[in-house]
């Protein structure tokens, strides 16, 4: 039996609201092909989103189990994000591969998400046959999309490394991710949410999904050097019509204006 510990504590920042992140897990190989981890993380700093506007803490809990020979690998996981706390949400999985000929191979996977307002789960099967000449026949079912760690792709947007993501939704609510561990503390977004506050729109800082995304009156970003930009088409979706929606330009409008009088 083999085990492995470690533990890491990194301090974000020096100024009025440092964070700091504690991470440490434990590794275990019972016998040659079949392993275990446990992970804890623990996020601490400012949460900005209206409902907290102080400091606190967000703690993580990741669980894997495997077991693999020359045939198959089979994974089962487990994630608590933002543990005990209003925005907890927990996944689990289970996914295997196999390769039963050299030519005949196969992977199957199953993820459950539940989180405060919906809960879902996502199912995706392929079977391919190496034909020879660099070819093969294939069929499958679900959505192809992959990660080395099963539960942490949860089906959320956060954000990109410099932008926040943002929706109109159905209903017509502006939907944004809470800020967290999750999310930086963008100037922009916050421009844009104070802004929308002042226009009395009604305003969730609460995750969606990339299916929301897709049936939303309007889809945009913001980040510092793009102001507000408008989302047509995401996947080949067209959002509203193909077309920048009226509270984008307004957005966009609003902002450059207010950047001007400072």
């Amino acid at each position: 039996m083999e085990r492995g510990v470690g533990a890491t504590v990194i301090e974000e920042g020096g100024e009025l609201r440092p964070t700091s992140n504690l991470y440490t897990e434990l590794y275990v190989e019972f016998i040659k092909g079949f392993k275990g981890k446990v992970s804890y993380n623990r996020w601490h700093g400012f949460d900005g989103s209206a409902e907290i506007f102080d400091f606190y803490t967000y703690p993580n809990i990741f669980a894997e189990l495997s077991v693999e020979n020359r045939l198959a690998k089979v994974r089962i996981q487990g994630r608590i994000r933002d543990w005990r706390t209003f925005r907890q949400i927990y996944a689990y999985g289970y996914d295997m591969e196999f390769n039963a000929t050299g030519k005949l191979k196969g992977y199957f996977r199953i993820l459950n998400v539940n989180e405060e307002t919906e809960a879902r789960a996502t199912v995706y099967a392929r079977v391919s046959y190496d034909v020879g000449y660099k070819a093969e026949l294939f069929a499958e079912y679900g959505n192809g999309y992959d990660s080395d760690n099963l539960v942490n792709t949860d089906g959320f947007v956060t954000e990109g490394t410099s932008s926040t993501a943002f929706i109109l939704d159905a209903e017509g609510m502006l939907r944004t991710q809470p800020l967290g561990p999750q999310i930086l503390h963008g100037v922009t977004r916050r421009a844009v949410l104070r802004l929308a506050r002042q226009e009395s729109l009604r305003i969730a800082e609460r995750p969606f999904t990339v299916e929301e995304a897709y049936r939303a009156r309007e889809a945009f970003m913001t980040a510092a050097s793009a102001f507000v930009l408008p989302i047509i088409e995401i996947d080949g979706h067209k959002i509203g019509g193909g077309a920048p929606g009226p509270v984008a330009r307004a957005f966009r409008q609003l902002y450059i204006e207010e950047a001007r009088k400072s």
